[in-house]
């Protein structure tokens, strides 16, 4: 999992952020960049190579949090995800203007090494993901007579389940396709992007951070 966040500060070195979950609390950022002002598109990462205290603001890009988000692997992610904020001194005020939590989950199946699996369709992640204002959505259709000319619809939902944009609606041979949406028009949220074709329907999350 990793997280996302922009804030605007005068003195970055007066807050604390910690990130309060059903599974516990981690503390991102302690007091850091004395000085200097603004978390602007930060993203926290264990896989990143450089520890968030030894980067200077405005801590634009990917880093590695001071206590690692690996203690929520393999947990729950029912409940309240709390992004908690503490500036510990005034008369500096702040704001945070938008933050997301990105969470990977993976299932194990069972395979029979009998069977013969054949490729079928993809919905590919949208790239890049948080992104503005525009991002790109591919997907394959399988190489299979079955699915020739298969009519195929793709559209974004917002966070209420509302349909607000159509990306495709049309009769499509089998290939790989890439489309893209620009969200200009759209405020910052999370977005869901849909992808149906005959049976086959799959969903998959986008972020629009302006």
């Amino acid at each position: 999992m990793n997280i996302n966040f922009t804030i605007n500060h005068t003195n970055d070195g007066d807050l604390l952020i910690v990130l309060r979950a059903p599974g516990g609390t981690c503390t991102l950022v302690q007091y850091i960049g004395e000085g200097g002002q603004n978390f602007t598109n930060t993203t926290l990462d264990d896989s990143a190579s450089v520890l968030i205290s030894n980067a200077s603001p405005p801590y634009t890009g990917v880093f590695k949090p001071m206590t690692a988000l690996s203690m929520f692997n393999n947990g729950t992610v029912a409940g309240n995800w709390i992004l908690w904020i503490y500036d510990n001194k005034a008369p500096n005020t702040g704001t945070l203007v938008s933050w997301c939590l990105n969470v990977r989950y993976s299932t194990t199946i069972g395979i029979n090494e009998n069977i013969s699996v054949s490729k079928g369709f993809i919905l590919y992640q949208n790239f890049p993901n948080p992104f503005n204002p525009s991002t790109k959505i591919k997907f394959q259709i399988p190489q299979d007579v079955r699915y020739r000319m298969q009519d195929v619809k793709l559209y974004v939902i917002d966070i209420l389940g509302k349909k607000v944009q159509i990306l495709v609606n049309e009769h499509l041979q089998p290939g790989t396709y890439e489309v893209n949406w620009n969200a200009s028009d759209f405020p910052s949220g999370i977005y869901f992007y849909k992808l149906t074709a005959g049976e086959f329907t799959e969903t998959k999350r986008l972020v629009l951070l302006k």
